[in-house]
C-alpha cells in the first residue's frame, strides 16, 4: 500500500470515528501503522461497546468506573470527558452529559472493603429475577451490579458465584453482552498500557522502505490526551487530581487480594499445625501407654532422650535415672558387648536384625528381651533422618 492510499484510508477511518464518537481518540491512532488493524480495532469497539444493547449512560459510567483500576490514566480520563459532553456518550449523541459534580462523585466512590462483598453477592443472589430492565446506575441495585462487574473484571478466576448471580438476574443474552463489554474494557486497558510502556522508546518519525523500494515515513503515534481533554483540565481543576492520580483503587484491591490469600494460607497452616499437634498427642499417648517398653536413643551418642511409662514401671528406674544416661546402663553385663555391637551395626548400616539381649531392673533382676517375646523392650534409635528400633525384630533405616 502506498503512503498516499494508506493515509487516505486512515483519514477516512478517523472521520468515521469522529462522526460516531464526537472526537477521534488517540486510542485508535495507535494502530496507524496498519489501516487493517486500525479498522479492526474500531469494529471491535463498535460491536462490544458503541453498538452494544446496554444503556448508553450505563456503559459509559461503567467504563469510567472500571478504568479507575487501570494504572495508565488515559481511559478513565477519556471516558470521563465523554460523560462531561466532550464527545458522544458511548457513541450516542442524544445522551445528555453529566455535571462535573456527578463525574467527581463517580471518580471518588469508594470501592467496598473485601469483608463487605459477601453481603453484596447475597443481595444479588436473592433478588427477584430476571430483571425487566437495566437498573438505574445510581440505584442500590445499580451499585451492586457495578461492584459485581468490578469483581468479575479484576478477579475473573474467582468470580464464578458473581457470574452466576448476574446471569440469573440479567438472563443469558444480556449477561453475555455484559461480559463482552467487560472484555473490551480489559482490551482497552491492555492496549493503552502496552503502548504507554514503550511509547518513549519509539521515535516520533522513522523511515523505512516498502517492498517496491519506496521510502515511507512512519509517524509513530503516541498515546496522548486530545485537545478537548486539555481544555477540560483547564476548566475543571478539581477533576485533574482524581483523573491523573495513580490507580489507588487497583492498588488497594490488589493488596486486599494479597492479604486474603495470605490469610487463607495462614488459616491452612493453622489447620495443618492443629492436625499435626493432634497427631503428635495421639502418638505420644500411644508411645507412653504402650504395653511394650519403649526407649528412644540417640544413635550417635548412645544416650537415652525419651522412654515410656511401661519401661519405668518394669525396670523400677525413675525417669531422671534413665533420661540422658547411656542406654548401655540398661543392659546386664552378659549382654553389654552384644548391645554395643548391635548399636555399632545400626550406625554403619541403619539395620539391626534379631538381637537377643537382657535388661536389668533397679533391683538387679534380669528381663529377657528378644524378638520372640510379645512384651519386649523396643529401643528406638535415631540417626539423622534415620529411625530404627533395636533390638526387638528387624530395624529399618
Amino acid at each position: 500500500m502506498s503512503t498516499n492510499s494508506r493515509e487516505t484510508g486512515l483519514d477516512t477511518l478517523w472521520e468515521e470515528i469522529r462522526r460516531y464518537m464526537g472526537v477521534c481518540p488517540s486510542f485508535f491512532r495507535l494502530a496507524s501503522a496498519d489501516p487493517v488493524v486500525a479498522r479492526g480495532l474500531f469494529d471491535m469497539a463498535k460491536f462490544a461497546y458503541l453498538d452494544s444493547p446496554l444503556p448508553s449512560i450505563f456503559k459509559e459510567k461503567l467504563f469510567t468506573y472500571l478504568s479507575r483500576f487501570c494504572g495508565v490514566r488515559y481511559c478513565v480520563t477519556r471516558h470521563a470527558a465523554f460523560l462531561l459532553g466532550r464527545g458522544n456518550i458511548a457513541g450516542d449523541p442524544a445522551c445528555p452529559p453529566l455535571t462535573p459534580e456527578e463525574v467527581m462523585a463517580l471518580l471518588s466512590e469508594p470501592f467496598p472493603e473485601r469483608d463487605q462483598l459477601p453481603d453484596i453477592l447475597l443481595s444479588l443472589e436473592t433478588m427477584p429475577a430476571p430483571l425487566k430492565d437495566w437498573p438505574a446506575y445510581d440505584s442500590m441495585m445499580g451499585r451492586h451490579l457495578r461492584i459485581a462487574c468490578a469483581v468479575i473484571f479484576l478477579e475473573p478466576g474467582r468470580s464464578a458465584k458473581w457470574c452466576a448471580a448476574l446471569r440469573r438476574l440479567l438472563g443469558p443474552p444480556q449477561f453475555e453482552w455484559l461480559l463482552l463489554f467487560l472484555a473490551f474494557v480489559r482490551t482497552a486497558h491492555f492496549w493503552t498500557q502496552v503502548h504507554a510502556s514503550y511509547d518513549e522508546m519509539i521515535p516520533m518519525a522513522s523511515e523505512r522502505a516498502t517492498p517496491d523500494g519506496d521510502a515511507v515515513i512512519d509517524h509513530a503515534p503516541h498515546l496522548v490526551f486530545e485537545e478537548d481533554i486539555e481544555i477540560l483540565f483547564r476548566e475543571h481543576h478539581a477533576l485533574v487530581e482524581p483523573l491523573l492520580q495513580k490507580a489507588l483503587d487497583a492498588t488497594r484491591f490488589e493488596l486486599g487480594s494479597q492479604l486474603q490469600a495470605e490469610l487463607q494460607e495462614l488459616r491452612t497452616t493453622h489447620r495443618l499445625a492443629q492436625a499435626l499437634k493432634k497427631s503428635e498427642a495421639l502418638l505420644r499417648d500411644l508411645y507412653e501407654n504402650a504395653p511394650d517398653m519403649f526407649c528412644s536413643v540417640d544413635a550417635e551418642t548412645g544416650r537415652v532422650f525419651e522412654c515410656n511409662r511401661t519401661l519405668l514401671e518394669k525396670t523400677g528406674f525413675s525417669r531422671e535415672e534413665v533420661i540422658g544416661k547411656p542406654v548401655f546402663e540398661r543392659y546386664t553385663k552378659a549382654s553389654l558387648a552384644q548391645a554395643r555391637q548391635s548399636f555399632e551395626q545400626f550406625r554403619q548400616s541403619g539395620v539391626v536384625h534379631n538381637a537377643e539381649l537382657q535388661l536389668r531392673t533397679r533391683e538387679g533382676k534380669t528381663i529377657a528381651q528378644a524378638a520372640r517375646e510379645m512384651s519386649s523392650c523396643r529401643f528406638i534409635a535415631t540417626r539423622g533422618d534415620r529411625i530404627g528400633r533395636c533390638p526387638s525384630g528387624p530395624v529399618r533405616a
